[in-house]
């Protein structure tokens, strides 16, 4: 409906009716962000946030208020992110989003006499927002950039874990090396048959399958496989187990997600790095998946051989 259809008074009732049910939005989307500590996972506080947005969103734009939609869009669009589990609930995002409720409020304010919001402070608000969840994403899909690749995850500390490497330089991919944990053992995949590390959430467990089978995951629209890694080389295992990271693998155009305990960190190995293969003989089960194993600061890292793995009967 076009706007210049309302009388001038009728416009003003309009402004003062969207003043006071912004703020009402704006109230209930702030006590949700607060809320969210402890409650990452709860979809529906989630969802509930995002309407709240979503609304002021789209009365805005009815009105013509371009800063409100702007703002309010690049909020509606992480937390999009967020409710289906496509970006963590990060501290820092969480206090970049209850930044952005507190620019609505001068924006709404400004509608109503106030002093203006200038549209440097909207633009700066918006590019620091991209740039924090950029920073703290648990991964960036795969960046391509002519020759170069870029893969970035969070680890366990919350750090990011970001290497470059030349997608020609085969010693160069193959000095990299993701780390991750279980049972208190470290295992290493080199980085070139890792597509990405998500957070594991909404497995469907699937009937008369291989016990090292934990179900199957939607991840973006794609049906990824998540198998149970221990189960799979021979460990005892509980296939039950809920994992809060998997490793999304791409072997040969295969996807196949393995539930981990937690993932380290990206490293750099070298030729002069001490190999201990007779470990090996001591964990029959281990023999062919494990091609070598690793001394890195003093910590010793079994490094998979990903087609070996891939064949294991579990």
């Amino acid at each position: 409906m076009d706007i210049n259809f309302f009388t001038e008074s009728e416009m003003e009732e309009l402004k003062r009716d969207f003043i006071i049910e912004t703020s009402e939005h704006l109230d209930n989307a702030q006590e949700g962000l607060v809320g969210l500590e402890g409650m990452e996972n709860d979809r529906e506080l989630l969802n509930s946030i995002f309407r709240e947005i979503h609304t002021i969103k789209g009365s805005a734009n009815f009105l013509g208020f371009k800063e409100i939609v702007d703002v309010a869009h690049t909020m509606e669009d992480i937390l999009d992110k967020m409710r289906n589990f496509e970006l963590d609930v990060h501290s820092e995002v969480v206090d970049c989003l209850l930044i952005g409720i507190d620019l609505l409020r001068e924006l709404v304010g400004s509608i109503d006499g106030a002093k203006a919001v200038e549209k440097q402070k909207v633009n700066e608000y918006i590019s620091h927002l991209r740039e924090v969840v950029y920073k703290v994403t648990s991964f960036q899909p795969l960046i391509n950039n002519e020759k170069n690749e870029i893969k970035t995850f969070e680890d366990d500390e919350g750090k990011i874990q970001s290497i470059l490497y030349n997608a020609d330089s085969d010693d160069n991919i193959e000095n990299k090396i993701v780390v991750f944990e279980y049972q208190n053992q470290l295992y290493g995949i080199e980085i070139e048959f890792v597509r990405e590390v998500v957070k594991m959430y909404d497995i469907t467990q699937i009937p008369f399958t291989d016990k090292s089978v934990l179900g199957i995951m939607n991840l973006r629209g794609e049906i990824i496989t998540i198998i149970d890694f221990g189960t799979k080389i021979g460990l005892s295992s509980d296939a039950k187990m809920r994992y809060p990271k998997a490793i999304i693998l791409n072997f040969n155009g295969i996807l196949l997600g393995i539930g981990v305990e937690s993932v380290k960190e990206v490293i750099t190995i070298s030729g002069e790095k001490t190999t201990h293969q007779a470990s090996l003989e001591k964990d029959q089960s281990k023999i062919g998946v494990i091609k070598k194993i690793i001394e890195h600061e003093d910590k010793f890292i079994e490094i998979i051989n990903i087609k070996e793995f891939l064949k294991q009967k579990s």
